[in-house]
């Protein structure tokens, strides 16, 4: 064995195995936390949109309620080629083809923006939008 004896090896195992409980405990506080944050959230989200509000400033900060778009890359090859020849007819598509699903994300929300402005459906062929309300909060000024 090298220069380190078994009782630091020993010493190290049972460093590594508190540190292993400690994380555990931390992780479980963590989820805890988030729980009560998501409650919290919705109890916040269901007031906003009772009370017909899209925004509310607090003590601590403006909450709001916001859309957060986000698409799948299409599977199919049919409905791929469609959306290449949306794409296409748009001269956009050398832009969007080869993209992460970042930049198409943020494609689609500046597409649905303007569709919400201009009291239109946003309609790209090829892209399956889910939409999440969400709580967005800003810390205030304090």
């Amino acid at each position: 064995m090298s220069e380190h004896t078994l009782s630091e090896l020993n010493e190290w195992v049972d460093n590594l195995y508190n540190y292993k409980v400690a994380i555990e405990v931390k992780n479980n506080e963590l989820k805890a936390l988030q729980k009560l944050e998501d409650e919290c959230k919705a109890s916040i989200m269901s007031v906003l949109e009772d009370s017909g509000l899209k925004s509310f400033k607090a003590r601590m900060g403006t909450v709001s309620v916001t859309n957060r778009y986000s698409v799948k890359f299409p599977s199919d090859p049919t409905t791929k080629k469609e959306l290449e020849n949306w794409l296409r007819e748009r001269n956009i598509f050398d832009g969007l083809w080869s993209v992460n699903y970042m930049s198409l994300n943020s494609f689609f929300k500046a597409e649905a923006e303007a569709a919400e402005r201009e009291g239109r459906l946003v309609d790209v062929p090829g892209l399956e939008p889910t939409h999440d309300k969400i709580i967005s909060f800003r810390k205030g000024a304090n």
